[in-house]
């Protein structure tokens, strides 16, 4: 792969082993070092935060660290619409906590009943805590496996 001059010649990937992130085309791990990265553009050695400061770094957002000043405009575009797209599916994912927490919050004395040919909305969110609670329980945990049961003996 590459090998850096100022480390020592020490053997740096272009990317972790187990990663798909499409930055790493653009940086290079630093061996030894938890979370660092070198810019391929600008030779630049960003510490800490791994490829999410990689990528304000290409995307020339200021603030988390300096923008690189030698990436191609259409890296730099690519790197800005993915911390956008990781931005907005973070703030799903919190959105959708806070509602899961919210619902799970009510108690059947704070729903208000309605006509069984036409549920409220409080009844169907009663009915779906009392679905997740049952599914919290021992009876119904011990039938719920984890585990792919084996099909050979010494598997």
């Amino acid at each position: 792969m590459a090998e850096n001059s100022s480390s020592g010649g020490s053997f740096m990937p272009s990317a972790p082993a187990r990663s798909d992130d499409p930055a790493w085309a653009h940086g290079q791990v630093v061996v030894g070092a938890k979370n660092s990265s070198i810019c391929v553009h600008c030779s630049k050695r960003i510490n800490g935060g791994g490829i999410t400061r990689l990528k304000y770094h290409l995307a020339g957002i200021k603030g988390q660290v300096e923008a690189c000043k030698k990436v191609p405009p259409d890296v730099k575009w690519q790197m800005k619409q993915l911390i956008e797209d990781f931005t907005m599916e973070k703030d799903k994912r919190k959105r959708l906590r806070n509602d899961i927490g919210n619902s799970q919050s009510l108690s059947n004395d704070e729903v208000e009943e309605g006509d069984s040919a036409n549920p409220t909305l409080s009844d169907i969110s009663s009915q779906a805590n009392k679905r997740l609670t049952m599914q919290g329980t021992s009876a119904n945990r011990k039938k719920m496996t984890s585990f792919v049961p084996r099909n050979t003996p010494n598997s």
